[in-house]
């Protein structure tokens, strides 16, 4: 909770009269720590538990996001990103995603520097929506949401493979 009014705040900042969406999942935070977190940045609609965030997603124009799954979602929406690291398990998601033109990395929570850089990356990305618009484009091609199909294909082919290997004959 505290670090998500930190973002908010730094959001807020950067984006005075933007709509801010916060959204609380199954595993996180108490939702109401974070309402009370949030109580003094205005224009803030908060989701508890909400059935789906694709619809929050596709109407966005930019998220703030940690670098697990709902990165992926994100990505695969075409919604650009700004990342912060929660967590070691997700710098690479977000490390690669960057360096892939894909994401913005704007650093982990643990850093004291971390609202600032928040505030930087989204003033300029408001300012640029050719730049979001790219952003959005590059993640989407990177993560399309067809990667278990691929892989389910991909094990058929190796198991046809091995069975042709060991003098079966395919179907």
């Amino acid at each position: 909770a505290p670090l998500m009014a930190v973002l908010a705040r730094a959001a807020r900042r950067a984006l005075p009269e933007a709509l801010l969406d916060v959204v609380v999942g199954p595993l996180g935070d108490d939702p109401e720590a974070v309402r009370q977190a949030l109580v003094d940045v205005g224009g803030v609609t908060l989701h508890i538990v909400p059935e789906s965030i694709h619809p929050l997603m596709l109407d966005a124009d930019l998220a703030v996001t940690a670098g697990g799954v709902t990165l992926c979602e994100l990505a695969a929406t075409g919604t650009p990103a700004v990342g912060v690291c929660l967590a070691q398990n997700q710098r690479a998601n977000l490390v690669g995603l960057d360096r892939a033109g894909a994401l913005r990395f704007a650093g982990f929570a643990e850093d004291p520097g971390l609202p600032l850089a928040v505030e930087g990356v989204l003033a300029e990305l408001a300012a640029d929506a050719a730049r979001r618009r790219e952003l959005g484009e590059r993640a989407r091609r990177l993560v399309d949401g067809r990667g278990a199909f691929r892989v389910a294909q991909a094990m058929r082919e190796r198991l046809a493979e091995a069975s042709l290997g060991a003098g079966n004959r395919a179907c």
